[in-house]
């Protein structure tokens, strides 16, 4: 599984690690350190993975397993968020706007 999703994984693995609590003070602080820190290849990539995700049809049991187990995500999103549906979409919607922001205004 995470040969399928391995910039997933290192997104998640790297960023939402065991101690993202003691460099961070939010998790939308620990997207805006991948952002500063990523080229915009590997952002994409990660974002199209989270859409893959989302597309799977997961149930919420499934995706937390997925998230916490596979993924190796050290982010209990359940504290804040409804489902991981509802996280994984705000992450994209994060991502959607820090990808316009790189884009030049016409």
């Amino acid at each position: 599984m995470k040969q399928d999703f391995e910039e997933l994984f290192q997104f998640f693995g790297c960023y939402f690690h065991l101690d993202w609590m003691c460099m961070h003070k939010t998790a939308d602080d620990v997207i805006q350190s991948f952002f500063m820190e990523s080229y915009v290849d590997s952002i994409l990539e990660v974002q199209a993975q989270m859409m893959g995700i989302l597309s799977s049809d997961k149930n919420e049991v499934e995706l937390r397993q997925f998230l916490l187990s596979d993924m190796c995500c050290s982010y209990c999103y359940w504290f804040e968020w409804p489902s991981g549906e509802s996280w994984l979409l705000h992450l994209l919607d994060l991502f959607d706007r820090q990808l316009l922001s790189l884009k030049p205004n016409r």
